[in-house]
């Protein structure tokens, strides 16, 4: 099966077109090939493709943020499962659950709602805040110390090379 390429010149934007008489698409040229699978090609002018060559800085930069979007999707399994509003809590519900497990008549109001519309036990409730952010606070000091020493790699990387063997599995 005969395959003929186009793509918007200046892009990386690609079509295959494998009908026996294919018609180029308004915006597009005939390319001499198909776009190679890895790198970051343009297609240029004359139906060739050109390697778009990036500095050591946007190299770095474009790691980093892949980087941080990892490190992002680590914690989401655990954060997805709870509206932003009660996330922002979490602070509040650890700093009276701490204060409540140290002085069973400490002030707690945020707890206090919650244990009342659970009806659970106020100091359940608390060793159950305690326990749950305790076990946040190590699986994301592991993320966050992981991702830091992949930051430090990329910082102390010398060539492009260097940076796109950064891996983060």
């Amino acid at each position: 099966m005969k395959r003929t390429f186009f793509a918007k010149p200046g892009t990386d934007e690609q079509l295959i077109d494998m009908r026996d008489a294919p018609a180029c698409p308004e915006g597009f040229i005939n390319m001499q090939s198909e776009r190679p699978e890895t790198g970051d090609w343009l297609a240029q002018a004359d139906g060739t493709w050109l390697e778009k060559v990036i500095s050591l800085a946007e190299a770095k930069h474009h790691k980093l943020t892949e980087i941080n979007e990892w490190a992002d999707c680590e914690l989401c399994f655990i954060t997805d499962e709870y509206p932003e509003t009660e996330i922002k809590s979490w602070d509040k519900q650890e700093a009276e659950a701490r204060k409540l497990l140290a002085d069973s008549h400490s002030h707690a109001p945020l707890l206090n709602a919650i244990a009342r519309q659970r009806h659970i036990n106020l100091i359940t409730l608390a060793e159950k805040v305690v326990i749950k952010a305790d076990a946040f606070a190590e699986l994301s000091g592991s993320v966050f110390g992981r991702r830091q020493l992949l930051e430090d790699q990329v910082n102390t990387a010398t060539t492009i090379k260097d940076v796109e063997a950064i891996t983060y599995e």
